[in-house]
């Protein structure tokens, strides 16, 4: 079967994680990132958060179609809220509003480095 296809937004998403055991995809919606980065080799595993039954739902059927489902970890969470979380090493969090971004991170103390920031990766901004 063919590699899914990412939009181009996503596809930015999906440039900057680098090779990994496990990315946690928060607010998966479709369940397309985790399913590229599995196709791709960049994660060995991948888990599949969202908030939202429905979401999940289609995340789990884009795994099934691609025969990855045994691979993603699907969660229904608020964020980062649920048990395990910290086995992810990358987390990515796309596709909603930056004050819903910075709820999910204020929410989830064990992000902090020491002195109270966020560790991130900056992007680079491509025209």
């Amino acid at each position: 079967m063919d590699s899914i296809h990412l939009s181009p937004r996503l596809q930015m998403v999906a440039d900057f994680v680098p090779p990994c055991a496990c990315a946690a995809d928060i607010g998966t919606d479709h369940g397309y990132l985790p399913v590229w980065l599995l196709q791709n080799g960049v994660v060995q595993t991948a888990i599949a958060a969202d908030i939202h039954v429905g979401p999940l739902a289609n995340a789990r059927k884009s795994a099934a179609a691609y025969d990855l489902e045994e691979r993603v970890r699907f969660v229904q969470a608020d964020g980062l809220q649920f048990p395990d979380a910290q086995a992810a090493d990358v987390i990515t969090i796309a596709g909603m509003g930056g004050e819903t971004i910075c709820a999910i991170l204020t929410a989830t103390p064990w992000l902090r480095q020491g002195n109270g920031s966020f560790c991130s990766r900056r992007a680079k901004c491509r025209n």
